[in-house]
């Protein structure tokens, strides 16, 4: 039972850790060294605060005491870690607090994703969405969007130097109107 176990655990495609309630790595696989760029020697004589990037810190402590406290079960939340080379890796951890028989917190069974790609892809949007804004309320012609029904869903800020209506008067009304 425990061979498999381990075998499961280190072979795992999910990423797995075992963490005292110290935040010591006491048991990591393959999965999570590949992300971080560890090895498992390196991992095992880090803590969480180590790996945990530092504006996130606080926050991932006070969630760890909250589990080891009892006063949650379970967490799920997204975090930053540091992986070897600096770069910051995104990833949404799922973890719970593992007690012995007399109620002591023994370690926190987290299972993580890295996320990393889909936060620059987030990024990526938000940035797209402000350079959009940025042409759209100052271009000086009149763009508008409707949906299938030709309703005015978006109008450019210029509509008021070339009609006189406000934007607000516009969107909502009927292209034909």
């Amino acid at each position: 039972s425990e061979t498999q176990f381990k075998q499961a655990f280190e072979h795992s495609l999910i990423v797995m850790a075992l963490i005292s309630p110290e935040g010591e790595c006491k048991r990591v696989n393959k999965s999570l060294c590949q992300i971080l760029g560890y090895t498992e020697e390196e991992m095992k004589a880090m803590t969480i605060q180590d790996i945990t990037h530092p504006d996130d810190i606080k926050g991932s402590l006070d969630i760890l005491n909250d589990l080891a406290k009892g006063n949650i079960e379970e967490v799920k939340y997204e975090k930053r870690y540091i992986h070897k080379n600096g770069a910051p890796i995104w990833v949404v951890i799922a973890a719970t607090m593992l007690y012995d028989s007399s109620g002591k917190p023994l370690h926190y069974v987290s299972q993580i994703e890295d996320i990393t790609k889909r936060k620059e892809i987030e990024n990526d949007l938000v940035l797209s969405e402000k350079k959009y804004r940025t042409i759209f309320e100052n271009v000086q012609d009149v763009f508008y969007q409707t949906n299938q029904e030709g309703i005015v869903t978006e109008i450019s800020p210029s509509i008021a130097q070339h009609s006189g209506y406000n934007r607000n008067e516009i969107i909502g009304m009927p292209v034909d109107h």
